[in-house]
């Protein structure tokens, strides 16, 4: 490839073959549709504060005396981070947790 540098690590951005790897993940194996489910089984709101554009979830625990917690993300996170750990949190019963976790 032209312009491309040797083997340098990170010193000077992401590797190509790291980049490589990364599109092709993405363009033949990662399910964005899967993930989409994932985010629609909640659900959501947009709002704004002070001018910025905010993307909410809103789930409710079934534990009668659950701790309201709000979670946040900063750039470039985003809610997909926060996916895997919805459930366990907000209805720790149905993850082998105690439900006064919740």
């Amino acid at each position: 490839m032209a312009g491309a540098t040797p083997d340098v690590g990170w010193s000077r951005g992401a590797p190509l073959a790291y980049m490589r790897d990364l599109v092709d993940y993405w363009r033949n194996d990662f399910d964005w549709r899967e993930t989409e489910d994932k985010i629609n089984q909640y659900e959501q709101f947009i709002t704004e504060i002070d001018g910025a554009h905010l993307h909410v979830l809103h789930v409710r625990s079934p534990e009668p005396d659950a701790i309201p917690m709000i979670m946040t993300t900063g750039w470039p996170s985003s809610i997909i981070e926060y996916l895997d750990l919805i459930g366990p949190l907000t209805n720790p019963r149905a993850h082998g947790g105690d439900p006064r976790d919740a």
